[in-house]
């Protein structure tokens, strides 16, 4: 068991790389690719679900990129989160917690999601405050970092330029949370049209079963995408399935499932074969929580090294920025 660790560590850490929104792993598109991969969904608080009519075939690259608005919307979040990582024949069991809280462009944000690998600890946690985007990783391999993006500055840079470029939207979507982990698959996977399905979960008091109307939507990996900073040997995921909510009165297409698979290997009877799955994760306990706590996002880094990522994360939507280094 010894010997395959540090294989099964790498392809954890790849994995989680991969799957998992953020700024550290810096693979953002250009503006003109963030206004195309948005506009198939509506701006402002008229957010279009397409496929009220369940006798037409539903376009999951406009349901997924309105899922990603739709989630961004909303004023206030929370939910657990639990997901389930295969490699090498062995699996990981990780936890965590997503929050979110504030309208428009003062959305506050905290993504959190820790396990064991192996000996050691593998953590990720996000928080976007009024003044900043905190990204801190911990992860076997390649070590703790600690990247921050100055939200004042992408402000007076989008105000400079009176969002000539881009919805006013947009980049916040970008920075992290949900609705960039949204906006990241709807770019890296060609998604396939959504179909109507339902799921059961255990009532609050665990005495009955509740069903909840979903669109289900897959996708293949897009193989012109070539992330420079994934390590090699890392696992890339081959399809991705969404489960996304349904009914336009609750949490309209939040994503209660995100799952990422591999392409099992062929045989000599040429059928398809299985696939595998590489990392799923699950949302509950999901609510329109008027408890979310504003000091949840509040974040110290103490007297750990940060990475400014201001300057790169403007360049990446093809915005220059005035801003001094800090």
């Amino acid at each position: 068991m010894k010997s395959k660790l540090p294989n099964f560590t790498l392809a954890i850490t790849g994995a989680l790389l991969l799957v998992v929104p953020g700024l550290a792993d810096v693979d953002f598109c250009n503006a003109q690719q963030v206004s195309g991969n948005l506009s198939g969904s509506s701006s402002g608080s008229d957010i279009s679900i397409p496929g009220s009519d369940l006798g037409e075939a539903v376009d999951g690259e406009r349901l997924v990129a309105a899922a990603a608005k739709a989630v961004h919307q909303e004023p206030a979040i929370k939910a657990g989160l639990r997901y389930r990582i295969w490699a090498n024949g062995q699996e990981v069991v990780g936890s965590g917690s997503y929050s979110q809280l504030g309208e428009g462009n003062e959305k506050l944000l905290r993504l959190e999601m820790k396990s064991r690998v192996g000996d050691s600890l593998a953590s990720l946690l996000e928080v976007c405050t009024s003044d900043y985007y905190w990204i801190r990783r911990e992860l076997p391999i390649l070590g703790t970092t600690l990247g921050r993006v100055s939200l004042r500055d992408i402000r007076d840079e989008i105000a400079r330029r009176g969002q000539s470029q881009m919805t006013a939207s947009e980049p916040w979507i970008l920075l992290g949370g949900l609705p960039r982990l949204l906006e990241r698959v709807q770019r890296n996977f060609a998604m396939e049209s959504a179909t109507p399905s339902q799921i059961e979960f255990p009532s609050s008091d665990g005495k009955q079963v509740q069903s909840l109307p979903v669109w289900i939507v897959g996708g293949k990996f897009d193989p012109e995408w070539k992330p420079e900073k994934i390590p090699t040997g890392a696992q890339i995921p081959d399809e991705v399935e969404l489960v996304l909510g349904r009914v336009e009165k609750v949490l309209p297409l939040f994503p209660y499932r995100i799952s990422y698979y591999r392409k099992g290997k062929g045989d000599a009877s040429g059928e398809a074969p299985p696939r595998t799955p590489l990392m799923v994760l699950e949302f509950y306990g999901v609510s329109r929580s008027s408890e979310v706590d504003p000091r949840e996002f509040f974040y110290n880094p103490g007297d750990q090294e940060v990475a400014d990522l201001t300057t790169l994360y403007l360049d990446q939507l093809g915005l220059k920025s005035l801003a001094a280094p800090k």
